[in-house]
């Protein structure tokens, strides 16, 4: 809503330069706070998902 309301563009970068390996890195999943090892969860599963579909 925010990007149709200033009238913006996405534009998706497929080249091969744009490509990243992104990586979290914790001492102890457990001692973060909950909202942190929900963003976490949230990350791990979206790159999860995103694999599978790619598999496909």
């Amino acid at each position: 809503a925010y990007r149709e309301s200033l009238s913006l563009a996405t534009v998706p970068l497929v080249d091969e330069w744009a490509k990243r390996e992104l990586v979290i890195g914790v001492r102890d999943l457990e001692a973060l706070p909950l909202i942190a090892r929900q963003m976490v969860d949230h990350l791990v599963g979206a790159e999860t998902r995103e694999r599978e579909a790619a598999a496909t």
